[in-house]
């Protein structure tokens, strides 16, 4: 059985919650949510004990992986805080703002001997699966480029917190930058030699 944590119950948050729950070899014991008004609600929804504190979160003895589901400008802070806690970690795509970024956490990784893994689910989509397989197969011969292009707009991905439009976090600067940073939604182009 592997015990998870989750920090951050939007949208994304409650979708791994939901993931966690469904597997008989997974268990959800904790989850951290800045929000107060949400906790009873979770912790009906969930059974479990629910924080608004991060750092009494990660007190939680049979823990063995935090799974971040902020918003973007939080990762770094949250992930390494949550390694040097000793704690496994899955980080939500993106995995950071920016390269300098990312190699802190990376560093935090190993120094702390700790798991830091990047949640990319697109990568298991039909479409992508199906790319990869053809690749694989040589019946395309050799690549010269992939390019993607995303393909959404509208509600759906700006509103996509739990908040919906009242707060379209993608869409703010301070968060990241929009569905170009944390999307995953594309249209596949191969060009080949």
């Amino acid at each position: 059985m592997i015990n998870f944590g989750i920090i951050g119950m939007g949208r994304m948050g409650m979708m791994h919650a939901d993931w966690i729950m469904e597997n008989e070899q997974l268990k959800l014991v904790a989850a951290c949510e800045k929000n107060p008004t949400r906790t009873d609600e979770l912790k009906n929804k969930y059974d479990i004990e629910v924080f608004t504190d991060f750092n009494e979160f990660l007190k939680t003895p049979e823990m063995d992986f935090v799974v971040i589901a902020t918003t973007n400008e939080f990762h770094e802070m949250l992930t390494v805080t949550a390694l040097e806690n000793g704690r496994n970690v899955i980080v939500e795509k993106p995995m950071s703002l920016d390269y300098q970024s990312t190699l802190r956490m990376i560093k935090a990784a190993e120094v702390n001997k700790k798991e830091l893994l990047v949640f990319h689910s697109t990568r298991w989509d039909r479409d992508f699966l199906l790319v990869r397989d053809y690749i694989e197969s040589g019946k395309l011969g050799k690549l010269l480029t992939i390019h993607l292009r995303v393909m959404l707009f509208g509600e759906f991905w700006a509103g996509g917190g739990i908040d919906g439009m009242q707060n379209p976090w993608r869409l703010k600067e301070e968060y990241g930058g929009g569905i170009l940073i944390t999307g995953g939604r594309t249209l596949l182009t191969i060009y080949l030699s």
